[in-house]
């Protein structure tokens, strides 16, 4: 009697991770923690055997009898081993003594007497729905499983199945027109789905099926949500339905990879490249990179297969390139798949390459990127892709030649936004023209825009934006000397890089972490932070982020008098401009002042005047006196150049 226990589906509490302090504490532990010691009474469970613990509860899920069978093991084996074996295969989850009963000698005999107790359609149904991922809906297991709400109801009295509570609005709203009853939730314990799968997969043509069905479902259930997930007033909710099903998606994915099937990879390809754009580039080029090669090796060689492929490679190395990829390789390998697009006369993927190849060239040939993004959006016009359009048109903003002209673009961009009713791009434009009011000063104005950015990008959850939009908005409450809410910021915007930041997070950070610690006062600090910064901006050759870097280092020199070092600072500033195709931004501006200004300290009137004159020049190209004036105020210097009123 004393070993005669309900199958408690839901189990008990487990740590969310290793790194939880109060894992002691949690009744799956304690219970595993008592059960070892009754195996082996000498044992200790230490600190160091935390994370392999917390393991164990959480791939039994905190199973009364699970953890009680993994405990027995203890006197053989470590508990990193014994979760090794449990990940592998649930049958170490065996008793040692044969005082239990003989259904519970083992997880294996415990679930071979309730699939005995089933009827075929409900043993039908168990072995079907375990290809499904973490929790899914009342359609998902109709379409997969062909199962009934009757069976369904039977597998949750049997405690084989979970049934959640009512599940959050934002999805049931997205679902229920389609079914009427997706507002139920269902899960599998993950014991029992492996066991399910081993008898799912005993019947081979039985699980071909299955998943053929079930990558079908989830195709479609995409392309109807791609839609959504792009603009509209749904683009939130699909976010979040997207990111509750990404699992089943991806496993959708990866069997249309295996097979291969062409038509479900033309279906799921441009909605997931588009979330991992938004959740997680570097996760999306591994992901790409593994189809690609699975593809690679499949026996097929149809130009169908071929061309997709191609697709799935070019997302892989635009996604590689944010997160560090070279770029002479990064830009060797899209041609070679532009000329394949070419040949097959494939327009949209064209217009793809060429966006990709220009922001390839974006970091320091700004003429080329330019000519490689106009000529992607003259295709996009013609296959009719005004969201492509608007981000096309975003990014030549970015890479006017003067804010009059890059303001022209956001507004034509937001145009477009807002009658595609893209949240999404919205957020990003608002961040653009934010950085625009920064430079030239007006950084209440710049606030404001920024923090409608965050809040607007933290709504749709676009993590790799949001922090762009962070970023910004710490610009310009270090502008207005906020330092405890830029602070704020930084604090999140290092969250989201530690999570899924590329490099160009990483530099970002450092560069406004240098100038938030160089305000408080510590010049060593912040002079480090911007080496470091300097250091990978030039390995990625991020001309204007090198630029910025040099000036602020260059600002440290001249605050402290070391004036030959600033110079070399900021005449460093104007050389890596100069090797730019297109001169432009207010860094030149602000390094041509600073040189006056040394020459002016040295005595050399006709130098200072010179560098003067040529900062005002710089200025008036790209519309940014106001800039000027802030700066030669800032230097107590009464110079008017020719022109000037």
């Amino acid at each position: 009697v004393r070993w005669e226990r309900m199958l408690a589906i839901d189990g008990l509490p487990c740590p969310a991770s290793g790194a939880d302090p109060h894992w002691q504490e949690c009744s799956a532990v304690q219970l595993f923690v008592q059960a070892a010691r009754r195996a082996n009474p000498a044992i200790a469970i230490s600190a160091g055997d935390r994370e392999s613990v917390v393991r164990i509860c959480r791939l039994v899920e905190g199973l009364p009898l699970g953890l009680e069978l993994a405990a027995s093991w203890v006197r053989v084996q470590s508990c990193a081993a014994i979760a090794d074996e449990i990940q592998h295969s649930f049958d170490v989850l065996k008793a040692h003594q044969r005082d239990r009963p003989a259904r519970q000698q083992s997880m294996r005999s415990v679930f071979d007497h309730s699939w005995q107790l089933l009827s075929p359609a409900e043993q039908a149904t168990l072995s079907q729905i375990a290809i499904l991922q973490g929790e899914f809906t009342f359609p998902a297991a109709t379409e997969v499983a062909g199962a009934t709400w009757e069976v369904l109801s039977t597998l949750v009295d049997k405690s084989l199945l979970r049934q959640s509570s009512v599940i959050e609005a934002d999805r049931s709203q997205e679902t229920a027109h389609r079914t009427g009853r997706a507002e139920i939730a269902f899960a599998l314990h993950a014991l029992v789905r492996q066991y399910a799968f081993e008898r799912l997969k005993s019947d081979p043509a039985q699980e071909l099926a299955a998943r053929q069905r079930h990558a079908r479902y989830y195709a479609a259930l995409l392309a109807e949500n791609g839609s959504h997930l792009r603009s509209g007033p749904q683009q939130t909710i699909a976010m979040a339905l997207m990111e509750r099903e990404i699992s089943n998606i991806r496993a959708a994915w990866e069997w249309a990879i295996a097979q291969p099937k062409v038509e479900l990879i033309t279906q799921l390809l441009p909605e997931l490249a588009f979330y991992f754009d938004l959740r997680n580039p570097a996760d999306g080029a591994q992901l790409m990179n593994r189809s690609a090669k699975v593809l690679l090796d499949a026996s097929s060689r149809e130009p169908a297969v071929e061309l997709a492929r191609a697709r799935i490679l070019l997302d892989q190395v635009r996604f590689a390139l944010a997160t560090g990829k070279r770029r002479d390789e990064a830009v060797h390998e899209m041609q070679a798949y532009l000329a394949l697009f070419e040949q097959k006369e494939a327009h949209h993927d064209i217009a793809r390459t060429l966006h990709y190849l220009g922001n390839a060239y974006y970091p320091d040939q700004l003429e080329r990127a330019t000519c490689y993004w106009q000529r992607s959006l003259e295709l996009y016009r013609q296959t009719g892709d005004r969201w492509a359009m608007a981000r096309i048109l975003m990014n030549l903003g970015v890479t006017a030649g003067t804010f009059n002209q890059a303001r022209t673009f956001y507004r034509e961009s937001m145009r477009l936004c807002r009658a595609l009713d893209d949240q999404v791009l919205e957020g990003h434009l608002m961040f653009h023209l934010a950085n625009i009011e920064e430079q030239l000063g007006n950084y209440a104005a710049a606030e404001d825009l920024a923090a409608r950015s965050v809040e607007q990008l933290r709504a749709v959850g676009d993590p790799y934006n949001l922090f762009i939009g962070l970023i910004n908005l710490v610009a310009a409450l270090q502008g207005q000397g906020k330092l405890d809410q830029a602070r704020r910021s930084l604090h999140e915007a290092e969250v989201i890089t530690q999570m899924s930041g590329t490099h160009w997070n990483r530099m970002l950070l450092a560069l406004y972490w240098g100038r938030q610690t160089l305000t408080e006062g510590d010049v060593e600090r912040a002079e480090r932070l911007f080496q470091g910064s300097l250091a990978d901006a030039e390995s990625t050759k991020y001309v204007g982020h090198i630029q910025q870097c040099m000036i602020s280092l260059g600002r440290i020199c001249l605050d402290q008098g070391r004036d030959i070092e600033a110079r070399d600072w900021f005449e460093r500033s104007l050389q890596a401009n100069d090797q730019q195709d297109r001169k432009s931004g207010t860094c030149r501006l602000e390094a041509l002042v600073h040189l006056g200004e040394i020459e002016l300290r040295a005595g050399e009137a006709a130098g200072s005047k010179a560098h003067f004159q040529a900062a005002y020049d710089q200025a008036v190209a790209i519309g940014a006196e106001v800039v000027w004036r802030r700066l030669m105020h800032r230097q107590n210097h009464a110079h008017q150049p020719q022109g000037t009123h």
